[in-house]
């Protein structure tokens, strides 16, 4: 039977970061291992303030600015005491699914520095048109490609809002388009050569740590 590897005497203990970006919040929670388990040491929540008026009720659209989220993540991660940030040596990352965004191949976002600390700004990106979005008719969905699949395709679900894009012209599609959670987290644009680990969840699914081939 492996050994459990302890932490060296003196050593302060690796922390792993949990960022949530939630339809109506992002929160974020630093964990460090410690003798009687894991110990939560900081966490932060803030609300989402980014819902976009609707242009029209028929469509039943639903809309998020990502800068308004994107925002509210940045002030989440600059609460964090860099004392804690520094040790953290993987990320656990969840976030709303389905929803779709568009933004132009190898742009997206802008870096910025402050006091040793980098955040970053969506740049030239379209809104997020979240997972809660209507558009999609139940005629609509009868008419795509019947999926290869017993799941099937509702309003709200990313490929259908592209298809439904696509079919009423009403927006140009960027040459890049996938969820927030990917924009964010697989996009390059989180991480910035800071680290070479990310764990990735969905609900109860979790995957292996997946190195980050740009670190």
């Amino acid at each position: 039977m492996a050994q459990e590897r302890q932490q060296p005497i003196g050593l302060p203990a690796p922390c792993i970061l949990g960022i949530d970006l939630g339809t109506t919040s992002v929160k974020v929670a630093l964990v460090e291992k410690t003798n009687r388990g894991p110990s939560l040491v900081a966490s932060c929540t803030e609300p989402v303030q980014a819902d976009v008026p609707i242009r029209d009720a028929q469509l039943r659209e639903n809309e998020q600015d990502v800068h308004g989220i994107i925002e509210a993540l940045n002030c989440c991660l600059v609460s964090l005491s860099p004392d804690f940030t520094q040790r953290v040596c993987c990320i656990g990352v969840s976030g709303q699914m389905h929803g779709v965004m568009f933004w132009e191949a190898g742009k997206g976002s802008t870096w910025t520095e402050s006091g040793g600390r980098w955040t970053f700004r969506p740049d030239k990106v379209s809104h997020l048109i979240t997972w809660q979005d209507g558009r999609c008719s139940p005629h609509f969905l009868s008419s795509l490609p019947a999926p290869r699949s017993h799941l099937s395709v509702a309003s709200g679900y990313g490929c259908a809002t592209v298809f439904w894009l696509l079919k009423n012209r009403y927006m140009q599609i960027i040459n890049q388009k996938c969820s927030l959670f990917f924009y964010v987290f697989g996009n390059k644009v989180f991480f910035k050569k800071k680290l070479s680990h990310i764990l990735i969840s969905f609900k109860n699914q979790v995957l292996p740590p997946l190195r980050l081939l740009y670190a």
